[in-house]
């Protein structure tokens, strides 16, 4: 590869790894702007739709797109590749019914560890081992999410001790004690949705996290799915599936889960239109640069993982600018507490990244048609080929998932295993 493809070559994996960063900044935004208008029931799931639907547009590009990048994947990895999509959707749709009841501001936060509850899919699947230094970064994950958790029941237990102070010293007003006990309700309320929206964003974190161990396994390797290819046969099959969901249960409540909200929230049906349709086009976008940062960024899923740290920065700046005192309550707003939280995050998401062996930088063998000797796969070398065994010790590209399924025993799976140590 000449110097100047190199550099493009460069210069485009960042420009994707920043789109990867920005997109994913701008998705809980859209997910509190589509509660606001009254598009966020967790039980119609009508914005996963749509959250699915724009980048499935991928899948009939690359159909269309088959000549210049045929589809060489085997029909296993195919199906791999849709059952990590049925699997997602229920990752996803917890973690977006979390983000509309907990806000995006905690959204972030927890979503953030999603690089630590890779590690642990890692170790628990693949028999991944952790150094004492991985452990300490996952404490400190869950450090994190302990503060943010009792930073946000510090301020209500505040909020209401502060109200039962307002209300003991006009007891004799029957209509301000009556006031006063509307408003507790309601923030006991709105307390108890923040919690619920938590529990759902933690475990849906985890179980996403399962899909970025098997996402890498069928993007690398000879026989993988390109990017576009991965990303449209996914979320088409998720797509499907949703609208199955559509057909069964929200269809025949429509008007209470749909009419009625929008109603409330005095939105216009074309507002709501375009607010669905710019979520399908943002996940387009987000999907895309996920994948190809996974794919063939230095660091691949790990590197992602660190990302995901930065965008937990920037969502709190852009939700306390955009939110903080408009709607919401005191989540869409920063404080110390929630600072502590975020720094203790994305400190552990960094130091569980620099403390991970880098995988090598992947070879962009659909990037550069000039390199026609295939990848060599270990546990195919040929005798006749003293190159490929040499070759052997570089073969992080190979995907641990897909090299398991292909070696013969167990003798021959463990040299592999510990040699793709996270």
């Amino acid at each position: 590869m000449s110097p100047s493809s190199s550099s493009s070559s460069s210069l485009w994996m960042e420009a994707m790894a920043a789109l990867y960063v920005l997109s994913g900044v701008c998705q809980p935004l859209l997910m509190t702007l589509c509660k606001n208008f009254g598009l966020a029931d967790p039980t119609a799931q009508l914005y996963m739709v749509f959250y699915y639907l724009g980048p499935s547009l991928l899948f009939w590009y690359s159909l269309y797109n088959h000549h210049q990048q045929p589809w060489i994947a085997p029909w296993r990895t195919r199906y791999t590749a849709m059952l990590i999509a049925a699997f997602d959707v229920v990752a996803q749709v917890l973690n977006y019914s979390g983000n509309s009841l907990a806000g995006p501001t905690l959204f972030a936060i927890i979503y953030s560890s999603v690089t630590v509850w890779t590690a642990v899919w890692a170790r628990i699947f693949l028999k991944r081992q952790l150094t004492r230094y991985q452990w300490l970064a996952i404490a400190l994950v869950f450090c994190g999410l302990t503060l943010t958790a009792t930073d946000t029941y510090q301020h209500h237990h505040t909020n209401h001790e502060v109200s039962l102070m307002v209300g003991d010293g006009e007891e004799e007003v029957s209509s301000s004690s009556s006031t006063l006990l509307s408003h507790t309700e309601e923030e006991l309320a709105h307390f108890q949705q923040v919690v619920r929206g938590t529990l759902l964003t933690v475990v849906g974190s985890a179980l996403h996290a399962g899909s970025y161990v098997w996402s890498e396994a069928v993007l690398t390797g000879p026989d993988s799915l390109s990017v576009a290819q991965n990303t449209g046969l996914q979320c088409l099959t998720a797509t499907s599936l949703l609208i199955v969901w559509q057909m069964v249960y929200t269809l025949p409540r429509w008007d209470v889960l749909i009419t009625k909200p929008l109603v409330e929230a005095h939105t216009p049906l074309v507002a709501a239109v375009c607010l669905l349709v710019t979520f399908g086009l943002v996940n387009l976008i987000h999907a895309s640069a996920f994948f190809g940062t996974i794919k063939f960024y230095k660091g691949g899923s790990v590197m992602a993982g660190v990302f995901k740290g930065l965008q937990a920065v920037l969502v709190f700046g852009a939700t306390h600018v955009i939110y903080c005192g408009r709607t919401g309550g005191q989540e869409m707003c920063f404080s110390r507490g929630k600072w502590w939280s975020l720094v203790t995050v994305v400190s552990g998401v960094v130091l569980f990244s620099a403390v991970t062996p880098q995988k090598k930088q992947q070879q962009l063998a659909d990037l550069n048609d000039s390199i026609g000797e295939p990848i060599p796969t270990p546990g195919r070398s040929t005798k006749s080929d003293e190159s490929t065994v040499a070759s052997s010790q570089s073969s992080d590209e190979q995907s641990p998932l897909l090299l398991i399924s292909k070696t013969p025993d167990k003798e021959s799976q463990e040299p592999y295993r510990q040699q793709y140590t996270v």
